[in-house]
């Protein structure tokens, strides 16, 4: 880890901001004022923003350029957010790196908060914060349901997070040097490319978190569709599984995570009614399986879904015939 106390990073023959909060926005002229303004409103103070405009067609050139302060606007014809988030990396000089979505908003103490975690522990390679869901207008809303239940985690986390993506991109802050050892994200893996971007984080270092929801997380209309996230999700915990490093990164307990997943994308599959895909992974988790009685409900799994779709209605139809 770089050492705090050397000079900061020199940009341009002057010293860079602490913190580079990298903004990637496309058509986002009605909500990206208020990212702004919360980026602006920061206790700490040593920052840059940096927007990159993903080929916007609405007015949300005119709306960053009503704003004064270290904010640096750059136009690129619509490639995508992770290009969007490469590029503000690459013209960032920040030590410490934060990628906040155009829809989302800090608390004031955000940066403060998470700069004193990571100055204090030189072993983090990226910290993250608690954070709050709103709607539209701004509101709070109720935590999904899916979350309930779900404790923020510390330490060696990868474990945790291939199961389930409990981190929100615009909560984390990360090292430079960290970031440029793992790379930054991957386009082909969108809109799950934030997931895949911690996996790699995870499986090399270890974080902390700020047990306060200074970041806003905005439910709207114009979020990415849940079936889309879920099936990248898919697609880059395969990846991760493919990978021999994964095994090595889970220690002693990858056989039962791997059956544990390879089931959970089984099901995926078999809700939605591909049931040749269903019983591929269904007999891969087989391979990892440690108990016969895990291994004949897999069994029976298997034999359900050769039945498929007809055989759930014909059992409603029963069901119904008999109240």
């Amino acid at each position: 880890m770089a050492d705090r106390n050397l000079n900061q990073t020199m940009r341009d023959g002057r010293r860079a901001a602490r913190v580079s909060v990298i903004i990637p926005a496309y058509n986002r002229a009605d909500l990206i004022g208020e990212t702004i303004e919360s980026v602006l409103n920061q206790t700490f103070d040593d920052f840059e923003i940096i927007i990159v405009d993903d080929g916007s067609t609405d007015s949300t050139r005119e709306v960053v350029r009503k704003f004064d302060g270290p904010i640096k606007y750059i136009y690129q014809q619509n490639r995508g957010r992770s290009c969007a988030r490469n590029r503000g990396f690459e013209v960032s000089g920040g030590d410490y790196v934060c990628f906040l979505d155009s829809d989302d908003v800090f608390k004031p103490r955000m940066l403060e908060r998470q700069v004193s975690l990571l100055d204090s522990n030189n072993h983090l390679g990226f910290v993250y914060s608690d954070y709050q869901f709103i709607n539209q207008t701004g509101e709070i809303l109720p935590r999904p349901e899916v979350f309930r239940g779900r404790p923020l985690r510390r330490g060696r986390i990868f474990h945790f997070l291939i199961y389930f993506d409990f981190i929100p991109p615009s909560t984390v802050m990360a090292r430079r040097d960290c970031i440029d050892k793992i790379g930054l994200f991957e386009s082909s893996l969108e809109p799950a490319e934030d997931l895949d971007w911690l996996l790699r984080m995870t499986s090399l270092y270890e974080t902390d978190y700020v047990p306060e929801p200074l970041c806003l997380f905005r439910k709207h209309d114009g979020n990415t569709p849940t079936t889309a996230i879920e099936d990248a999700t898919i697609r880059v915990v395969m990846k991760h599984l493919s990978d021999e490093r994964t095994k090595r990164t889970l220690g002693a307990e990858w056989r039962d995570t791997y059956f544990d997943l390879h089931l959970m994308v089984a099901n995926y599959h078999y809700n939605r009614l591909s049931m040749a895909a269903a019983r591929k992974y269904y007999f891969d988790a087989l391979g990892f399986c440690s108990s016969s009685a895990r291994g004949i409900g897999v069994f029976n799994l298997i034999l359900k879904s050769f039945l498929g779709g007809g055989a759930r209605n014909v059992a409603r139809r029963v069901k119904e015939k008999l109240q």
